[in-house]
């Protein structure tokens, strides 16, 4: 976690040349101080080469360093050659940059040094702050933005562009942010992309191991809000989380594609992807993590040396969600965990393997499921050297009280599973279903299709009488007949004692 604030801090000037409230008064002086004070609050050290007039402040070689914690001699240094804050004469400032110019990035860490130098180029790009100097509004545009990487140095090796190339390019790009400082420094932003492309290739010339990847979406589209404690250690998680630092953001777009290669050891896999829309959405404070991702009309092909024929299918719905607590407390807490692949359909091609008769069901196939919980945690999860000391100890960091089995769906080639459950959990006694706590509760299973199902593998040669056999009488000693043909229900319960039935009788 220390190590991402890296990233995140190093990445929060980009938040802000290319994106911010709007007020009264603000000075380019002003504009200049709360950005040192937004990146020092991440443990950057910031220096330039600074010139101030009445018109406003120019920046020069504006570097931003900082040490990597638990690294000896480990440092990230970003340098930006040039930015400059422009007095408007009406309150407003407006920040300018070069049409182009090259930031300097070098990491030291692990004995290694990287020195990476990525172009910078825009174009129609404008930012305007207005406000206070305690809630600035940065309101900004361009028609395009474009990011390449034009250096790359690893312990003195220059690599070139033929071994390393990469490139973003984001159009129509618009949005505002707004940025409060008290106590609690409060950013709200909200961006717009019309389109965004990327084109990235990695290539050793010794091996002649590598990666190229290209692609592209359709609109995006981005809107979150971060709390941030005032002068509070941001590399100690676990107390800034407790301060009030919080953060959440969601991302939306459609229409993307990607296509891919990679070879390794002289074997290649080349392929594409595609959906139709997707979503993302991170949200994370001292009460919980929640994390959900969800795409649909995703398709997928792939193909290579050693794949005799495209392999391709397609989803309708993709999604997964977890919603954790990350802060130690008596009480119980809240936890979820849910995953969906709904609709899978692959190629006529692949069926035809395993099942050139056409005697399976090739229907879209599902498979979810929703969980619900509680649970205790002895541990904040974001303190590092508590965790790793748990982690070289027997100490738990948890405990498992609740669990709800909302949903769970498993349907495909003519079969169909469904059940729901509820359980809770006895963490004094760990000895009856040897060092997991004792479960008390119960599952309600519904089964349709086995039997057809089974018969036709017995058809296609894919399982044997017996085996049939056998598979019948297992489903016969866990369920009964259900209310249809060919359908089975079932209740398992753990009671109190520990004794597990199935339909009321007992089992173990």
């Amino acid at each position: 976690m220390k190590k991402s604030i890296h990233l995140f801090g190093a990445t929060a000037l980009s938040s802000l040349l290319l994106s911010t409230p709007s007020f009264a008064d603000v000075t380019a002086a002003q504009v200049w101080g709360d950005m040192q004070s937004y990146m020092q609050s991440f443990g950057y050290a910031m220096s330039a080469q600074e010139t101030s007039s009445g018109e406003g402040v120019t920046l020069e070689n504006l570097t931003m360093q900082m040490d990597i914690p638990d690294e000896a001699d480990g440092s990230v240094s970003v340098t930006i050659p040039k930015i400059t804050f422009l007095n408007m004469g009406d309150g407003r400032v407006e920040m300018l940059l070069p049409e182009t110019q090259t930031m300097i990035m070098v990491v030291a860490a692990e004995g290694e040094t990287v020195e990476v130098g990525l172009d910078l180029a825009q174009q129609g790009f404008s930012m305007i702050v207005s406000g206070t100097p305690e809630e600035m509004t940065y309101a900004y545009v361009a028609n395009q933005m474009r990011i390449a990487l034009a250096k790359l140095i690893v312990e003195g090796e220059v690599i070139g562009p033929d071994q390393a190339r990469a490139e973003i390019v984001m159009n129509g790009y618009s949005g505002t942010t707004d940025m409060k400082v008290g106590n609690i420094r409060e950013i709200v932003q909200d961006m717009a992309l019309t389109g965004v492309t990327y084109d990235v290739m990695i290539n050793d010339k010794d091996s002649g191991d590598g990666a190229t990847i290209t692609g592209s979406t359709g609109a995006l589209t981005g809107s979150g809000t971060t709390t941030i404690p005032m002068n509070i250690d941001m590399q100690d998680m676990a107390a800034a989380m407790k301060a009030g630092f919080a953060f959440a953001f969601k991302m939306g777009y459609a229409d993307s594609s990607m296509n891919f290669s990679f070879t390794e050891s002289g074997d290649a896999v080349s392929g594409t992807a595609a959906t139709a829309t997707n979503s993302f959405d991170i949200r994370m404070s001292e009460d919980e993590l929640t994390y959900a991702v969800a795409g649909g009309g995703s398709s997928f092909q792939i193909m290579g040396a050693d794949i005799p024929f495209p392999v391709s299918f397609d989803l309708q719905s993709l999604g997964f969600n977890l919603t954790m607590p990350v802060s130690a407390s008596p009480d119980e807490q809240d936890f979820a965990l849910g995953m969906t692949l709904g609709g899978f359909t692959m190629a006529d091609l692949l069926w035809n393997i395993v099942d050139p008769a056409n005697a399976l069901p090739r229907d879209p196939a599902t498979v979810s499921f929703d969980l619900t919980g509680k649970a205790k945690l002895f541990l904040d999860l974001m303190d590092e050297k508590a965790m790793m000391d748990a982690g070289m100890s027997d100490e738990m960091p948890g405990e498992l009280n609740a669990l709800t089995i909302t949903t769970l769906v498993v349907d495909a080639v003519g079969a169909k599973l469904t059940g729901t459950g509820d359980f809770t959990f006895d963490n004094t006694d760990l000895q009856t279903f040897d060092g997991m706590p004792r479960p008390i509760g119960g599952v309600d299973l519904n089964l349709s299709g086995a039997n057809g199902l089974m018969d036709k593998l017995i058809q296609m040669g894919l399982m044997s009488q017996d085996d049939a056999m056998g598979a019948r009488m297992m489903i016969s000693m866990f369920a009964v007949p259900g209310d249809g043909e060919d359908t089975f229900k079932s209740k398992l319960e753990i009671n109190e004692q520990g004794h597990i039935l199935a339909n009321g009788m007992r089992i173990q």
